[in-house]
């Protein structure tokens, strides 16, 4: 069977792949492993995928260092055959060259923000561009990090003490946009890579439009993200248009739940005259009062309700900012927005039966303890551990001390007390309660 080109570890099964669930079929499969593009950068495995094209990991050997590669493939517009390189360009309906042509002129445009951006820290270096195959690619400097939608599909919910870093350098990037007149107009979870030394930066700027010379917008539809402008063909879009963008982002991170479709929103107030959005503080507890104030603010679905700049926002996210030291917590920066060392013990999980039997592992405040089988869980089981998933649930202890269980969609479920609980929802865990997961044979007590 045929390995997949983008995790490198399941195999394909009918062009999916089993692991990572990426289609890989005839007619947009990734270039080769070893391609050589522009004569400088050797493609070693694809990074990932999206309507307009594919981007890799290259080593640059000119710098002796990696690169990420993003190359032009708009998906139902062009082919490359299996085992090739070319690009070829559909021809069978009228519209699908025009297409193309319309794809390449985003693509130039990105670079050209890239390219005005390339003096900030907050935003990826671009490289260079070329042409080859066919179509046309860009090279730019390559993050070792990852998405905050992994973070959160993997160990759910990110505490507010962990998300405050990445979410200011955000801000910091999208205020050095908006002073060139520019509007990002992808902000999500996937957009935003949080790299190894802890500070966040905003990618793909294939969206970005000029606010201030631009007189028509194209609409950007990305599902609960967007604010009802960017349904509109030509909808009043500008700075506020990017604050509703972070905030239904930080909404979902703080509480892995995506906001109401404003369309929904809309269509329940035009009937009952309420908002549905789904108070922040209720679905997040442990988030600070003027944090959930701000997120749902900024989420306001008539544009003179929300906040009118990024700066205004991140004035109410991060209130301290205004002594000017312009520190801030995150990945990597965590101590300055932990509360105080409590001299109590921490609580702990007592594993009772199975195969961790009489191990125990403490629940620190504002830290989430995740377990499952696979790397990277703070209690991982051994892999042949019968009916425990992959990532199987959370424990998370709140900064007055409540323990809350989250079951993260595992097969078998998590049961407190006998009874399933729903998956992805926080349920309050009592001392002394126990809990099973799996095939009932790994029995958890809460201690204290």
């Amino acid at each position: 069977m045929e390995i997949c080109p983008y995790c490198r570890k399941g195999y394909l099964q009918s062009g999916v792949c089993g692991c990572c669930g990426k289609e890989v079929g005839d007619g947009n499969r990734p270039l080769p492993s070893g391609t050589l593009l522009n004569d400088r950068y050797l493609v070693d495995h694809p990074l990932g995928s999206g309507g307009f094209g594919i981007t890799y990991q290259a080593w640059d050997q000119r710098q002796n260092c990696w690169a990420a590669v993003k190359e032009l493939f708009p998906l139902n517009t062009a082919v490359r055959p299996p085992g090739g390189r070319e690009l070829y360009i559909l021809r069978d309906q009228p519209d699908q060259a025009r297409y193309f042509e319309y794809a390449l002129n985003n693509f130039i445009k990105e670079t050209r923000t890239m390219e005005a951006l390339r003096d900030y820290p907050e935003v990826l270096r671009l490289f260079g561009t070329f042409e080859q195959f066919g179509t046309a690619y860009y090279a730019m400097e390559y993050l070792e990090g990852v998405e905050l939608k992994t973070l959160l599909l993997r160990y759910g919910p990110i505490p507010w003490t962990r998300l405050a870093g990445p979410v200011r350098d955000v801000t910091e990037a999208l205020k050095v946009l908006h002073s060139l007149n520019l509007l990002h107009r992808d902000i999500s979870p996937d957009n935003i890579i949080l790299t190894k030394s802890g500070r966040a930066k905003l990618i793909d700027f294939g969206s970005v439009r000029n606010f201030d010379t631009s007189n028509h917008f194209t609409t950007i539809i990305k599902g609960a993200f967007s604010p009802q402008e960017l349904f509109l063909e030509n909808g009043n879009q500008g700075p506020w248009t990017d604050v509703y963008l972070l905030c239904a982002t930080v909404y979902y991170l703080l509480c892995g739940k995506l906001p109401k479709h404003v369309s929904t929103r809309l269509s329940t107030m035009f009937l009952n005259h309420s908002d549905p959005l789904e108070s922040l503080a209720a679905l997040a507890p442990s988030v600070p009062a003027h944090v959930a104030h701000a997120v749902e603010k900024g989420l306001a679905i008539q544009i003179p309700d929300r906040y009118q700049s990024v700066a205004e926002l991140a004035s109410e996210l991060f209130p301290s900012d205004s002594s000017g030291d312009g520190q801030g917590a995150g990945y990597g920066r965590i101590k300055q927005e932990l509360p105080p060392p409590s001299r109590r013990k921490s609580p702990q999980l007592y594993f009772r039966t199975g195969r961790l039997a009489g191990k125990r592992y403490p629940i620190q405040q504002n830290m989430y303890v995740s377990l499952g089988r696979e790397r990277g869980n703070t209690v991982q089981f051994p892999e042949d551990t019968l009916g425990v998933s992959r990532f199987h649930c959370l424990f998370y202890q709140s900064q007055t001390g409540e323990v809350y269980v989250w079951d993260q969609n595992s097969t078998y479920g998590t049961m407190l007390d006998g009874k399933r609980i729903q998956p992805q929802q926080w349920f309050t865990v009592s001392p002394g309660q126990t809990l099973r997961i799996g095939n009932g044979n790994e029995e958890i007590q809460y201690i204290t």
